[in-house]
């Protein structure tokens, strides 16, 4: 959805997955020097700085961390958390609720596959996120 929505074209990481490392403050942007707005409060904070990246035009680097297999590391992040983040995004993004029809249709288009072997979770998701995109809409 983030990549579509900032019209970017190349793979990006999972944003949720490691630690993040950033300068803070103004930063140089093209040789204009300004500061990034972060707004959010939670879970989304990653997210909140991808975009900011991707608006703002600037380099960024991913570094691959393996765990090793069987890892007893458990992920606290929730279903209810990645609900949590689309409600930021909507919030922050005004423009971006017209375009999740769309998005969730090429979604659908790329990942048959991988929907197919998750059905309920899939359908579940679609009609949350379309109950959210309702919401901000009224």
């Amino acid at each position: 959805m983030i990549r579509r929505y900032f019209n970017y074209e190349k793979d990006i990481s999972d944003g949720q997955c490691g630690l993040w490392g950033y300068k803070f403050g103004k930063l140089n942007i093209n040789g204009c020097y300004k500061e990034i707005e972060l707004t959010a409060e939670g879970y989304e904070i990653e997210l909140d700085l991808l975009c900011e990246v991707l608006k703002n035009n600037l380099n960024y680097s991913f570094v691959d961390v393996e765990l090793p297999e069987n890892s007893k590391i458990k992920s606290s992040f929730v279903y209810t958390n990645n609900l949590t983040k689309i409600k930021f995004f909507l919030n922050k993004y005004k423009g971006l609720k017209e375009n999740i029809p769309s998005y969730i249709k090429q979604f659908e288009d790329k990942n048959k596959e991988s929907i197919s072997k998750n059905k309920l979770f899939w359908y579940k998701y679609k009609k949350d996120l379309i109950n959210l995109v309702n919401k901000f809409s009224q």
